[in-house]
């Protein structure tokens, strides 16, 4: 299946001009997660190979929460987008736009405008946000956790009060729905059931829905924070 798809899809027009790749990345991955970076990067490396481009920018897109899809291709992904590896690529998030019932979201239109902003911002010089929130650092108050995040002008959070799936664990381990705040442009979190914390996750389940934005209406990557 792989060379079917090669030979009869991308083959035919290795060679013509093109300024850069938007990716949306098969669900089928997401049951290899830990073999995805190696097969990212080698596919980004052989396309710049193969159109003799060493400048063939990648915007992909973190694959949207489904109920049957581990949540692990996620973390991989962004992994792929932050570890330096390759250069001149970009991740988009739909982590808000999943469909619980549909493996492939019907709103086709976000995503579309968000690989249209990592375009303009990175290939054509537009003053355009590509990025949502993205986890920075973080600072232990007592049993809080004080959160800090790059891309992050106008934090908000969506719709309400609770962030949506996010969970803290203290010693024992234990996930408990989290608490949290925006203070000061930082998001502050705890809970009562938790006096040290030592793990804060925030939509690395299989189907959630984000609900924290910047100012872009661009929603925050999902984060796991594991507290010394």
């Amino acid at each position: 299946v792989p060379s079917s798809i090669w030979n009869y899809m991308v083959n035919p027009i290795v060679g013509y001009t093109i300024k850069g790749n938007i990716w949306y990345q098969a669900e089928s991955n997401a049951f290899r997660a830990k073999d995805y970076p190696a097969v990212f990067e080698n596919m980004v490396n052989d396309w710049r190979k193969q159109w003799g481009q060493e400048r063939l920018p990648f915007y992909f897109m973190q694959v949207a929460p489904h109920g049957t899809q581990p949540a692990k291709l996620r973390e991989t992904q962004a992994q792929c987008w932050l570890d330096g590896n390759l250069k001149d690529i970009g991740m988009a998030t739909v982590i808000d736009a999943g469909d619980s019932l549909d493996l492939h979201p019907k709103n086709k239109i976000l995503p579309a405008k968000r690989y249209l902003a990592w375009a303009l911002n990175r290939e054509y010089g537009k003053n355009v946000e590509c990025c949502g929130p993205l986890y920075e650092s973080y600072k232990l108050e007592g049993n809080k956790v004080e959160i800090t995040f790059k891309y992050a002008k106008g934090l908000y959070i969506k719709d309400n009060e609770v962030v949506n799936d996010l969970y803290i664990a203290g010693e024992d381990g234990k996930l408990y729905p989290a608490m949290a705040t925006i203070e000061k442009g930082k998001l502050k979190v705890w809970s009562k059931n938790v006096s040290r914390p030592k793990l804060i996750t925030y939509c690395c389940s299989n189907y959630c829905k984000g609900n924290i934005y910047n100012s872009a209406q661009l929603p925050a990557y999902p984060f796991r924070i594991e507290i010394n």
